[in-house]
């Protein structure tokens, strides 16, 4: 339907269907029936608004925003994605006028804070259809000289999005405390770059959350006691540590293994999704958890960089319906033998290994990636070279998978040819999103390869500066990728921005 979801990435176009708005409108209001314009209110088609790709962020004006959105009483999505001019007068106008809104993304909105949300009209008469809050990458959100005594509860909020909070002393975060309770019904959080205490406050708040990821946090032990009660009130279902670093909550340095025994105290059976992406988590606690998990009820897990073949090989052996796998490829140093063995006396994963699970979830995975791991790509010797190349012809050649819809291989170090990638498209049919590295090669006949597959929505071509472009490359062809890219781009960074 037309304005019926509404992206711009031009100031110009913005300001463009702002004035066919008002124009609509002052027919409405006048009355009148003989113009250029139509009586027919545009605006109440709108169900999303999107200006998180806006390129003049610091010519948006309030003025400009609360226009647009005095008629969209239908707007349910609404992202402001690093619109820092954007007020809290504004903000709190388009809360009221606005009461169908069901998602809304602050993130980066430095420009707004909590008070907004604690208004006493917002508190009575918004967001009580709220399910989605974004308040991720806005330092400053919590910060105000303000004091609350009666706040309710957002009534119906599913997920909600925090990150990069930081104080030395979480007694001085006045509106922090108020905004958990009035976000106390969220099932699903997701905190980025947060320190401990922070996290606690959210989760003593928070009683009702099924799912939990913290992405670049500060673990201690409080935390793990406060995780633990927190799964005795209320099932956990997906569980996910990305970047975590565990100290000891004082001098916030790393701690040595025995940080990990709170992990080793959860209840894992009923975990749905568990995850310790770029983590290095001992092989004890490892082993562990991959012998507790539900094998039934886990879809969904993320290999820790340091996950042994064992582990990975006792994965494939209690999870016969994994439908995602994300493992952080170690790659090996000087000191590491043929067969994988690390001088730390554990052994990495192996690709005959990873070929091994492939096979095992053929008909249900559909999601697969292969990471750099936290330290990235940084050695490799010839041997690790060969067994790639043969990984990436079993991936060419191998086992069919139509359901397979997301394929991430940035890891791998050893490119593919554009051959490879037509493989690949034969191989995996299903493909919407697809990430590898590429030899030199022209653009046309990447681009060639790409279309071999009909419902690709984005890809990420790794060492992009690989491509070389023919002289009589159109603008048009370059067009085409350069979008295919940015809508993979977009779609990686869905989790912080929308």
């Amino acid at each position: 339907m037309v304005y019926h979801d509404l992206i711009f990435t031009d100031i110009k176009r913005l300001e463009a269907c702002n004035n066919l708005f008002n124009q609509t409108r002052r027919q409405r209001q006048h009355n009148l029936n003989q113009s250029f314009y139509s009586r027919i209110n545009y605006a109440s088609f709108v169900h999303s608004l999107d200006l998180s790709m806006l390129q003049r962020k610091d010519v948006l004006r309030n003025t400009l925003l609360l226009d647009f959105t005095i008629d969209c009483q239908q707007l349910r999505s609404l992202n402001l994605y690093n619109c820092f001019t954007i007020n809290n007068d504004a903000m709190i106008n388009i809360l009221l006028q606005c009461s169908q809104l069901e998602k809304l993304s602050l993130a980066g909105a430095t420009g707004i804070d909590a008070s907004c949300f604690l208004h006493h009209r917002v508190l009575r008469y918004g967001c009580k259809r709220l399910r989605h809050l974004n308040l991720n990458m806005n330092p400053l959100f919590f910060q105000s000289s303000r004091r609350y005594s009666t706040i309710s509860k957002l009534p119906i909020l599913e997920t909600l999005k925090l990150g990069h909070v930081h104080w030395n002393d979480t007694r001085k975060t006045s509106l922090f405390v108020p905004m958990m309770i009035l976000c106390a019904n969220a099932h699903t959080v997701r905190l980025d770059s947060m320190s401990s205490p922070l996290i606690q406050i959210c989760l003593q708040s928070c009683r009702m959350i099924q799912h939990m990821t913290l992405l670049r946090c500060d673990l201690d032990e409080e935390l793990w006691i406060q995780i633990q009660q927190q799964q005795q009130q209320q099932r956990l279902i997906t569980f996910v540590l990305d970047s975590c670093i565990v100290t000891d909550g004082i001098s916030k340095k790393q701690k040595t293994d025995t940080s990990f025994q709170g992990l080793m105290d959860l209840d894992l059976t009923r975990l749905d999704w568990i995850g310790f992406k770029r983590m290095m988590i001992p092989r004890l606690v490892m082993n562990h958890v991959v012998s507790h998990i539900s094998g039934y009820d886990l879809t969904r897990f993320d290999c820790p960089d340091s996950m042994t073949d064992d582990a990975l090989k006792t994965l494939i052996h209690r999870c016969p319906s994994l439908t995602h796998l994300s493992v952080g490829l170690v790659h090996p140093t000087g000191n590491d033998d043929d067969d994988g063995h690390t001088q730390r006396g554990w052994t990495r994963i192996k690709f005959t290994t990873l070929i091994q699970a492939l096979d095992t979830w053929k008909t249900t995975m559909t999601w697969f990636e292969l990471h750099g791991g936290r330290r990235g790509t940084r050695h490799w010797t010839d041997a690790w070279k060969r067994q790639q190349q043969a990984f990436i012809d079993y991936l060419c050649t191998g086992q069919k998978n139509k359901q397979l819809e997301v394929l991430l291989l940035d890891g791998l170090t050893e490119p593919f040819t554009t051959t490879d990638i037509v493989h690949l498209a034969h191989q995996y049919p299903a493909i919407q999103y697809v990430a590898f590295k590429l030899q030199q090669t022209h653009s046309k006949d990447l681009e060639q390869a790409i279309q071999q597959w009909n419902g690709l929505e984005g890809f990420l071509c790794v060492n992009h500066d690989n491509l070389v472009q023919w002289p009589n490359d159109s603008w048009r062809e370059w067009k085409w990728m350069d979008v295919k890219q940015q809508s993979f781009l977009r779609w990686k960074d869905i989790e912080a921005t929308g």
